[in-house]
């Protein structure tokens, strides 16, 4: 099964530099060599920009290799509404960190989430409030699953109800499912429930609320469980 990952990250410049070698091998492969004497501001800013090459090119075939660069960047598939991957790295010449971006779709198999796990702590900066990086939606899920610095990961439903787990306790999310299959069999939301928090069951609102009232019991059992009380 198919699997799309849409990226768009800035990568400290701590990043180990195999990793940043190849990515520019990957992507940019095709780039010319550094002007020796530039002449104007974009040939300035392409050789501040360049990225030299101080690994062989076995080492990092190497390392392309063992995290899948060249199938995570450029595969596509029909599967998706976008099958070019257009992808982007280059050193900025101001802020001078690195940044990533591209959308493709392949095989996944693990892939994708090892390679997520090892770029993350060289990740300084994704988009909004929580610095999202990476939106990874699996061909039969109806929604994606979606990769922050703040929140780890997690999957989205609707903004509102993201909103409101969002501020319930930083629980890990990595936990979110155990727990959630640890309270429902013994656990319904009732009309007295909802209705104790102003809620119309019959409201469309409604499914709101019992996602909120499951959290609070999710937190509550959780605390419990860690005689964190």
């Amino acid at each position: 099964m198919y699997t799309e990952l849409i990226l768009g990250c800035s990568l400290s410049e701590k990043t180990p530099r195999i990793l940043i070698e190849a990515l520019d091998w990957v992507i940019n492969s095709k780039k010319k060599p550094k002007y020796e004497h530039p002449k104007n501001y974009e040939e300035k800013i392409y050789n501040e920009r360049f990225i030299d090459q101080t690994f062989s090119e076995k080492e990092i075939e190497e390392f392309e290799n063992e995290y899948n660069l060249c199938c995570i960047i450029y595969s596509g598939s029909y599967y998706f509404g976008c099958a070019d991957s257009k992808p982007s790295f280059y050193k900025d010449d101001i802020s001078k960190d690195y940044k990533l971006s591209f959308r493709s779709n392949c095989k996944n198999g693990g892939i994708i989430e090892n390679f997520l796990e090892y770029i993350k702590p060289y990740i300084i900066q994704g988009s909004g409030p929580s610095d999202v990086y990476a939106y990874v939606q699996y061909e039969e899920d109806e929604f994606p699953t979606i990769y922050s610095l703040k929140y780890d990961k997690t999957n989205v439903l609707d903004p509102d109800i993201v909103e409101k787990f969002w501020k319930k306790n930083d629980l890990e999310w990595k936990c979110f499912d155990k727990l959630y299959k640890l309270v429902t069999p013994g656990f319904q939301v009732t009309d007295k429930m909802l209705k104790s928090r102003g809620i119309d069951p019959n409201d469309r609102h409604s499914d709101l609320a019992i996602l909120d009232i499951i959290v609070d019991k999710i937190c509550e059992d959780y605390k419990k469980a860690v005689n964190h009380d």
